[in-house]
């Protein structure tokens, strides 16, 4: 693999934040992007960059998060707009192979919550990664591992997240368990990170999550929508329904 510098373009238009090199297109989790109107940023990193994740806080306050390579193994990134421009900003990576953030959720200038996945330093199980940001640093903050998939490799990950306060904060995935993939849903009390019990998904499903408007269904006193992206996951609405979250099954690309 080449070490050849890349650029993460990110462009800022009409009030969404969009990120680029092969990363995922979101809204900030604010009403406003850090500009209006036609804007651009380039940030130059190691090789094989990729953001999956953006959230904004105000028009100079946002985040963007993923990976890049590092010695041939990729490690966490994360990039900070600060109204003027991007720039790197430390992240931990627990481990000495592959670790990628595939989410970040922003409530203030010091509150902040990115999650995804990490080979653990025996290379004998994937584990969830959570990291919080304090408005000094990112630290990691022990998240739950419930995958126990004999004979195969445990695996869990976490896809995305979604912040109100410092008291209130959801994170969904999956995790591997008898060699079927199951829905992962953990809560942030202000204390401490804990599984929910959730439906079981079928092999191979994406999740995500996003606060919604008035009218839905509530899950631990807040709004939520679990997101299946799965195109033969049809069976799944009754389930949803039965533990209080609401399926949008709108067509994946």
């Amino acid at each position: 693999m080449g070490r050849a510098s890349r650029r993460v373009v990110i462009l800022v238009a009409a009030g969404v934040l969009a990120v680029g090199l092969g990363g995922m297109t979101a809204t900030g989790a604010a009403a406003a992007a850090p500009t209006t109107g036609q804007a651009s940023a380039a940030v130059t990193l190691s090789s094989n960059p990729v953001l999956f994740g953006v959230s904004a806080v105000s028009r100079s306050d946002a985040w963007a998060v993923g990976r890049q390579n590092s010695t041939g193994v990729f490690k966490t990134l994360i990039l900070h707009w600060n109204g003027t421009a991007w720039s790197k900003v430390k992240s931990p990576s627990p481990s000495l192979s592959d670790a990628e953030l595939l989410g970040v959720s922003a409530v203030s200038g010091s509150n902040a919550w990115a999650v995804g996945w990490y080979w653990n330093r025996t290379g004998t199980a994937t584990e969830t990664l959570i990291l919080h940001w304090n408005g000094t640093a990112w630290t990691q903050v022990k998240s739950p591992n419930p995958s126990s998939n004999p004979p195969y490799t445990p695996a869990n990950s976490l896809d995305g997240v979604s912040a109100r306060s410092g008291s209130d904060a959801w994170a969904v995935g999956n995790y591997d368990h008898n060699g079927v993939s199951d829905a992962l849903i953990v809560h942030w009390n202000g204390t401490a990170w804990t599984q929910v019990k959730s439906p079981t998904a079928p092999r191979y499903t994406d999740f995500g999550l996003t606060g919604v408007s008035a009218g839905q269904r509530r899950l631990g006193g807040r709004e939520l929508q679990l997101l299946l992206h799965p195109r033969d996951v049809p069976h799944a609405g009754p389930a949803l329904e039965r533990h209080g979250l609401v399926e949008d099954q709108q067509p994946h690309p």
